[in-house]
């Protein structure tokens, strides 16, 4: 039996593939069991027999309550790994309910901030900061936030341009995604200021959850198309400048207001402006999803609450996997946003996860084996109804080397608006 699920979302560029076939896992051995076996039964100095000889042997010695050299009981044996079994039972639970306290404690921060007008600085802090095991302040991460948007600061300065002026502050804060700038200081020298770079490496974060994060941008000046749009916002709102984050199957990017009032589109990853034309062009983006506005659209400071939310129940995915505190997040996020791809994926595994589980536990091999168990037919009519709410806002994978493909083009893109326009 095939069970369909939605591959890990990296919010806000929902990562997924829809419904790849999950096979039902062949049952392992119990590794503490093996590592008896082999300790306990195959004693390596115990020298070689005729089996014949052994099995008599044996059952002499347990007729007579004796026990082979370096071998327990299987009484004991038993006994050994069931305490083994819960001591480690205990130990998961402990660190699990650690965790989970932990992570409550910053979504119930979250929880706290008013999602019509919210500091996204601090939302972002609190997304990420929960990740680590070792917390750090978040007066560290505004001051970080803070430095670049001294630069920014710098650089309309010398260029001449007004610090209140939003369309010259958007700018400002794209020259740091766009080029290397250089500083005039006091004292006649100058410093560059080196552009923030692509991150080509793991940029999906399969292997490194952290790559998502302003953080690892912070320290690394590389990110990828989740931090860096992220990060621009953050700048944005330290110097009071309008800006929107917009999203695209796999990819989010930056919407801003040019001189003439108009909606354009910045690209953090490659740092130009980009025509929605070659956005509909080179995204896996379907009519239905742009006729519900799943993607290429602003998002309003309620919908950017659901997102930075969807974040932190990522985040909580990454660390936990899968449970009844992740769903309940998922459920909050879709009463903001009920359009929340990323909450309603998030459930989507949720129910597919449940009915894998069900399927096992009664070892269900046909269709009409779960017709003929009311328990197994509603956790299938509960999975098939969350993925049809998916497949509703028009959502459809993005393949990596379609995405690759996707970062290349940003260049043909940058060439073609540097040319001059024919009149």
């Amino acid at each position: 039996m095939v069970i369909h699920v939605f591959a890990q979302p990296r919010v806000p560029k929902p990562h997924f593939n829809s419904f790849q076939p999950i096979n039902l896992p062949t049952p392992q051995p119990n590794l503490a069991e093996a590592y008896f076996r082999d300790r306990l039964l195959n004693n390596p100095l115990q020298p070689k027999q005729d089996p014949a000889i052994a099995a008599q042997n044996l059952k002499m010695m347990q007729q007579s309550g004796m026990t082979l050299p370096g071998q327990s009981s299987n009484t004991n044996r038993q006994n050994q790994l069931a305490e083994l079994a819960e001591l480690k039972r205990d130990e998961a639970k402990e660190a699990y309910g650690n965790n989970l306290a932990h992570f409550q404690s910053y979504y119930n921060q979250l929880l706290q901030l008013n999602p019509n007008s919210f500091s996204i600085t601090q939302a972002v802090y609190l997304c990420e900061a929960v990740y680590y095991d070792k917390t750090y302040p978040y007066s560290e991460f505004v001051k970080a936030i803070q430095q670049r948007a001294d630069i920014v600061k710098q650089l309309l300065k010398q260029q001449g341009m007004s610090i209140r002026n939003g369309f010259a502050l958007n700018y400002a804060i794209q020259q740091l995604f766009a080029e290397n700038n250089t500083l005039k200081l006091t004292n006649g020298k100058s410093l560059v200021i080196k552009k923030i770079d692509y991150d080509f490496e793991d940029f999906d974060a399969e292997k490194d959850y952290t790559k998502m994060f302003v953080t690892k941008l912070l320290q690394t000046n590389t990110g990828q198309c989740h931090s860096m749009p992220l990060l621009y916002l953050c700048i944005a709102e330290q110097l009071g400048a309008k800006a929107w984050l917009s999203l695209a199957p796999e990819h989010s990017f930056i919407m801003f207001k040019d001189a003439k009032g108009n909606l354009s589109n910045f690209e953090t990853t490659n740092g130009h402006l980009v025509s929605t034309t070659w956005l509909l062009q080179s995204s896996a983006i379907s009519s239905v999803a742009l006729k519900n506005n799943t993607y290429l659209d602003t998002l309003s400071s309620q919908k950017l609450y659901a997102q930075c939310l969807a974040d932190f129940l990522m985040a909580y995915e990454a660390k936990n996997g899968y449970d009844d505190f992740m769903q309940q997040m998922s459920n909050h996020i879709l009463s903001i946003d009920s359009n929340n791809i990323a909450a309603l994926m998030s459930n989507a595994n949720f129910e597919a996860i449940k009915f894998r589980n069900f399927t096992q536990q009664y070892k269900i091999q046909s269709q009409e084996q779960i017709n003929n168990n009311p328990t197994l037919l509603k956790a299938q009519q509960q999975m098939q109804m969350a993925q049809k709410k998916v497949n509703n806002l028009g959502y459809q994978d993005m393949p990596k080397e379609q995405y690759l493909q996707w970062l290349q083009s940003i260049e043909t893109e940058k060439a073609k608006r540097k040319q001059p326009s024919k009149q």
